[in-house]
């Protein structure tokens, strides 16, 4: 009974120890899944920080090309400079003047960023380290292109008649020898990177200098909501003010609606977009930047504030028939500065011109003059 009794004791003695070992095996498996996911964490959130960086760096160089066309050497200085104003994993972000490619025939900026062990900058492990791997590289690429807006997304849906030489009064009057010449022809005084940073009302209070509904006279300051297609107004426009409508681009000679819109609900769209980015102010020239920027004083280079308009010929405005109404010529960069306090429905909403560059006429091979289409910024890789 006694041997018994001693085989069993050992037995269980045999037991315990295969469960130590099962143990210090699972916990071994388990710290290095912890190592894996915890590391691999930090690489995705050091990859993505990266790209930003990248994307950001090179719309802000490609936007430098459209207020100083040509100049390569400022649009991969401010492509390394806006890098560095980005931090990757806590340390600013190094990109070198080898790492930025201009390319002036297409207007397009490529950046690239490492954080590499031939960089001597790699990203630092965590556990793994304990496993032999103390560093991991990082390598990322972003272009983007600064284009001529013959087609804009994300238009706001206010519309401003071009300029026009005008020989009498304020209004649009053909005959009292007014002339709409427009943007690339010769002669003409559409908007120009002279307007850069001019305050306007975009959007004039109730009662306000407007335009009679007499077959299309209006005065320079005057507005027009619009719309793409003959919809019911107030909820469509406002959607387009605090939000995008992507599929949809805006383009050259294209025909709009002149769509009426509630007043009181559209200065309130407009409140709502400039409450959605708070942290942005216009620093004049000459001595400002004459641009936009945040409160860490980084230049703002773009938002929803931050928008096309299409500009429209003023011949071609009226307000008879179903159909169309106006048909845009040119394009306008805006950016949303206030709405002025009082009671609602009665409050102008004021916006500044912003980005825009020349681009030569290219309709029947004469003229040759600057032109004032915008241009857009996107990524392109």
């Amino acid at each position: 009974m006694s041997d018994l009794r001693s085989r069993i004791r050992n037995h269980v003695r045999d037991e315990r120890g295969a469960t130590l070992v099962f143990v210090a095996v699972s916990l071994s498996v388990l710290l290095g899944m912890a190592a894996l996911a915890v590391d691999t964490g930090l690489l995705l959130t050091a990859r993505s920080e990266s790209q930003r960086v990248v994307d950001a760096a090179a719309l802000a160089g490609a936007g430098s090309l459209i207020l100083s066309p040509g100049d390569e050497d400022l649009a991969r200085q401010t492509a390394i400079d806006f890098a560095l104003q980005n931090d990757v994993r806590g340390d600013a972000a190094v990109v070198l003047p080898a790492d930025v490619d201009v390319d002036l025939v297409n207007d397009v900026v490529r950046v690239r960023h490492f954080r590499t062990a031939e960089r001597t900058n790699a990203i630092q492990t965590f556990f793994a380290s304990l496993f032999g791997v103390d560093e991991s590289g990082v390598a990322t690429v972003g272009a983007a292109q600064a284009f001529p807006g013959g087609n804009v997304y994300c238009p706001l849906p206010i519309t401003l008649p071009d300029r026009w030489i005008n020989e009498g009064s304020e209004e649009w009057d053909e005959s009292e020898g007014d002339i709409y010449i427009p943007p690339g022809e010769d002669g003409s005084v559409s908007y120009t990177e002279d307007d850069i940073g001019l305050l306007f009302n975009l959007f004039p209070s109730q009662g306000g200098s407007g335009g009679s509904d007499d077959g299309g006279r209006f005065t320079p300051s005057w507005y027009y909501t619009w719309l793409p297609q003959a919809f019911s107004g107030t909820p469509e426009i406002r959607a387009r003010i605090v939000g995008c409508r992507d599929d949809e681009p805006i383009a050259q000679y294209q025909w709009l609606y002149d769509e009426s819109g509630n007043k009181q609900a559209v200065e309130t769209a407009f409140e709502d977009l400039i409450a959605a980015y708070p942290d942005e102010h216009f620093e004049e020239g000459p001595d400002g930047c004459n641009c936009v920027k945040n409160s860490a004083g980084e230049r703002v280079e773009g938002s929803m504030r931050y928008r096309p308009i299409p500009m429209f010929a003023p011949p071609s405005f009226t307000k008879q028939g179903s159909g169309p109404h106006f048909q845009v010529m040119n394009f306008a960069g805006v950016w949303i500065d206030h709405v002025d306090p009082g009671p609602a429905g009665k409050r102008n909403v004021w916006a500044r011109f912003m980005g825009f560059t020349g681009v030569a006429y290219e309709g029947g091979g004469t003229g040759g003059g600057p032109g004032s289409m915008i241009k857009v910024l996107k990524l392109v890789e």
